[in-house]
Order: structure tokens, then C-alpha cells, then sequence
């Protein structure tokens, strides 16, 4: 299909403005959001997706804060492996025991022993994404088109978050529910860390 050809097929749609921008946006991997990569160099931070660095990708940063959502969330593998879920103590040891694999799967520790240590999304957490959801919801829909799809069972509209680590709070309905029944129910819960970088490179 030559360049017109591709042209006239988008001319088609009528395609506004502000949808051709992000479109472009979209292309180039420009994300509002700023990504964290940690390198072996030193940590890289910015406004755009690097596929080369696709390995050592941390999260987003939300803005004027600290808090990074990671790439990850907890999920029903979790729950699946607990034999007795109406025994809170049971619960608590199999979550302890879950959250320490995920930290171990999903830190980067370099020689000199950094890392960043994760959590389940918390009230303060939630607060803070729900004030920049929008931009969120875009940097999500950048990463999806370069196959990053961790997000996927993540209902952005409910956004739960847990100070207890057994129960969420539902912030669509304002429900407290234990977490294993939220995740079944609606998807999966956001991780994060508070981000705090050893070396920034600006690229």
C-alpha cells in the first residue's frame, strides 16, 4: 500500500486533531507520564518509551510525588495457592509470602545492593493516580501498543487500594471487601514503590 493509498484510508475516518496527536504521540512512544528505567548506568527518567530498555523498565511516575506504579500486579495466583481464605492468619502468611516472591521477581538490585521496595496500592497511592488518571490512562494505552499489557485486568474505573493487606477499599463503590474477593470479582490491584533514584541520566 503506497503512502496515498494509506492517506486516503485514514482521511476516511475523518480523524480529528487532537486523535491524529495521539496518534503521533502513540508512534513516537511520547508518554504524559514519565517512565523509569534502572540500568546498570544509572537510572533513566522521561517522557518516552524505550524498547531497548524494555527489560529494565521499573513503572510510572506519577507527577510532584514519589510514588511509582510498577510493572506488576497483584493477581490470583496469590489466592489460588491459599488452601483456607476464611482464615485470616492463613491469609496474612500466604500474602507475607507472596508480596517477598514478587519483590524478589520484580527488583532490580544492582552490585551495590539498590533496590526498591514494593507494596500494595495504598489510600494515599490511590489519591494521587486518581488525581492524574487521565494522563495515566494514556501512558497505559503508549505502553500497550509496544505489547506492555500488564495492566490488562486492572479496572482503572474502581482503583482499590489496602492499608490492612487483607481488605481493599472499592473506590467506585466504596466497598470493603477482602482483597482475594475484589480481585475475582472485579481485576487485579496496582503495586508501588516510593521511587528513589541512585543516579538520574536525562536522555
Amino acid at each position: 500500500m503506497t503512502t496515498q493509498e494509506k492517506f486516503a484510508v485514514w482521511d476516511s475516518t475523518q480523524p480529528t486533531l487532537a486523535e491524529i496527536e495521539a496518534y503521533l504521540e502513540r508512534m513516537r512512544g511520547d508518554t504524559p507520564l514519565k517512565l523509569v528505567y534502572r540500568t546498570s548506568d544509572g537510572d533513566i527518567v522521561n517522557n518516552h518509551y524505550i524498547s531497548r530498555f524494555r527489560a529494565e523498565f521499573l513503572g510510572i511516575l506519577l507527577p510532584e510525588s514519589n510514588k511509582l506504579v510498577r510493572m506488576k500486579t497483584l493477581d490470583t495466583k496469590l489466592f489460588l495457592a491459599i488452601p483456607n481464605r476464611e482464615d485470616v492468619s492463613v491469609v496474612r502468611n500466604g500474602m507475607r509470602k507472596y508480596m517477598a516472591k514478587l519483590t524478589t521477581n520484580i527488583n532490580y538490585i544492582d552490585a551495590k545492593g539498590i533496590r526498591i521496595p514494593i507494596r500494595i496500592a495504598n489510600q494515599g497511592d490511590m489519591e494521587k493516580l486518581n488525581a492524574h488518571l487521565q494522563e495515566f490512562e494514556k501512558t497505559l494505552s503508549v505502553l500497550k501498543y509496544y505489547g506492555i499489557n500488564v495492566f490488562d485486568r486492572v479496572k482503572l474505573q474502581h482503583l482499590a487500594w489496602s492499608n490492612s493487606g487483607l481488605f481493599c477499599h472499592d473506590m467506585l463503590t466504596s466497598k470493603v471487601v477482602p482483597i482475594w474477593e475484589y480481585i475475582r470479582e472485579v481485576g487485579d490491584m496496582l503495586i508501588f514503590s516510593d521511587y528513589g533514584p541512585f543516579r538520574v541520566k536525562s536522555r
